[in-house]
Formats: C-alpha cells, sequence, structure tokens
C-alpha cells in the first residue's frame, strides 16, 4: 500500500471515536503505526488556567481502567511553545541544549530521539491541543512526508474533539 492510502486508512479509523477514552487510545495507535513512532502523546488545553495536560491510564481498586488528567505546571516545553505559536517542530535529536522551549516536565522521554509536534485545531480555527510522536523506528528522523501525516491526523483527532467538547 501506498503511504498516502496507509494515512487515508489511518485517518478514516479515528471517524466516530466520541469518547475521549475511545480518541484517545485510536490517536495513539494511529500515530505510532502510520509514522512508525515509539511513542505519541496528546496535550490539551485547558483555557481557563491556560496550562496542558494529558490523560494518564490507571487501574481502579477494581482493575477498570480509567484516564485522569494530569497537568503541567509550567508554562515552558514544546508543547506549550506548539500552542502558542502555532507552529510545528521537528528535531532529528531533541537535547535540552537544541531547543530553546525543553522543560524536563513535558518532554524529558523524548531527549536524543527525533521529535516531532504539531498543533491541533478545533473546528473554529482555534488550537485546542497538541499532537506529538517522539522516536522513530529505523531511523533517527520524521520525513517531511511523517509531517504531513502528523498534520492529516491532527484534523481529524481536532474534529473529533470539537464533537466530544460541545
Amino acid at each position: 500500500k501506498s503511504f498516502r492510502n496507509e494515512i487515508s486508512l489511518a485517518v478514516k479509523s479515528l471517524l466516530g471515536k466520541n469518547t475521549l477514552e475511545e480518541l484517545l487510545q485510536a490517536t495513539i495507535q494511529v500515530v505510532q503505526r502510520a509514522i512508525k513512532a515509539d511513542n505519541s502523546e496528546l496535550y490539551l488545553i485547558d483555557e481557563e488556567q491556560n496550562l496542558l495536560y494529558v490523560f494518564e491510564r490507571q487501574s481502579s481498586q477494581n482493575n477498570t481502567q480509567l484516564f485522569v488528567r494530569k497537568y503541567f505546571s509550567s508554562k515552558s516545553g514544546i508543547p506549550f511553545h506548539v500552542v502558542h505559536s502555532l507552529s510545528v517542530v521537528n528535531y532529528t535529536r531533541l537535547t535540552p541544549e537544541k531547543c530553546e522551549y525543553f522543560s524536563r516536565e513535558t518532554d524529558v522521554n523524548a531527549i536524543g530521539r527525533p521529535y516531532v509536534a504539531v498543533p491541533v485545531f478545533a473546528v473554529g480555527q482555534k488550537p485546542i491541543a497538541v499532537l506529538t510522536a517522539y522516536g522513530k523506528t529505523g531511523s533517527n528522523l520524521f520525513s517531511p512526508l511523517d509531517v504531513s501525516a502528523l498534520q492529516q491526523i491532527a484534523v481529524q483527532v481536532g474534529v473529533n474533539l470539537t464533537n466530544i467538547f460541545e
């Protein structure tokens, strides 16, 4: 299959994900498969507090899976920069020295690995999240095609998030 077909199928697989739990799991799997990323993260924006958060999976006492918000206190880090600059970042090997926006709080897991982040927009063109990927199977960088694919996935994630939050 061509890369374009794979991305099209990846985006289609996100259609109809109407809960955050479904969307989070599907998005991370789609990103990892589509651009061969080792890890992916979706940072959401809490506009009232001007903070970013992720959902972390936790098990409850009766072993059901829960998603709990984990807030980031610093107003730095690559995801925070992407939200405010509305720009894409793509690092070959992420190091604190190479990245002026680096924050141990959000970016430490990606040190020494390729890292890419794109803004996610709500249907009304307002940024509502940041989609990141880091670590690349068989390569030390994300190609322009990978970045384009991540942006296409982010468009669908933005539609889903708009529907979930409305």
